[in-house]
C-alpha cells in the first residue's frame, strides 16, 4: 500500500483513482486471457489487511501466473476454483502443491 501511495502523489491522483485503474487492468488482463489446462498448480492463502482476513490463490507453478483469488482460507474458496474450470481442465491438473 505504501507504493500505491507513492504512486499517487508523483502523478497527482487520489487512492481511490489508482485502484480504478488497477481493478481496470485487471479487467482488461482477464478478458484477454485464454482458458487452457494447467498441469501443475499452488495453492496457497494470504493474509490481507488486519484481523486474520485470508485470500486463496491458485498459480500456475510452470509459469509463475496467478490463475485464480477468492476471499476466505476455507474449503469453499477453492471449490469455487473449481467450479471456474471445464472437466476437461480440472482432468488436465496433475500435480497440486499446497500450503494451508
Amino acid at each position: 500500500m505504501v507504493q500505491v501511495k507513492g504512486a499517487c502523489t508523483l502523478v497527482g491522483i487520489t487512492w481511490d483513482q489508482a485502484w480504478h485503474v488497477l481493478e481496470r487492468a485487471v479487467a482488461r488482463g482477464l478478458a484477454r486471457k485464454q482458458a487452457t489446462a494447467i498441469a501443475r498448480i499452488g495453492v496457497d492463502e494470504k493474509a490481507f489487511r488486519k484481523g486474520h482476513r485470508y485470500l486463496t490463490i491458485v498459480n500456475d507453478v510452470d509459469h509463475g501466473t496467478v490463475e485464480f483469488v477468492a476471499e476466505g482460507c476455507e474449503k469453499k474458496s477453492l471449490a469455487a476454483f473449481n467450479e471456474s474450470r471445464t472437466p476437461e481442465q480440472l482432468a488436465g491438473i496433475e500435480a497440486v502443491a499446497m500450503d494451508m
